[in-house]
């Protein structure tokens, strides 16, 4: 695995997320990315 993938499960993890679309989402409103 590689450093971004644990990075990424971790987040998902902490934030109770269990789909990558929602945490992009959870960013999006964060104002994180565009």
């Amino acid at each position: 695995e590689s450093t971004v993938d644990n990075h990424k499960w971790r987040l998902m993890k902490k934030l109770n997320v269990q789909r990558t679309t929602h945490l992009t989402r959870l960013a999006l409103r964060a104002g994180l990315i565009e």
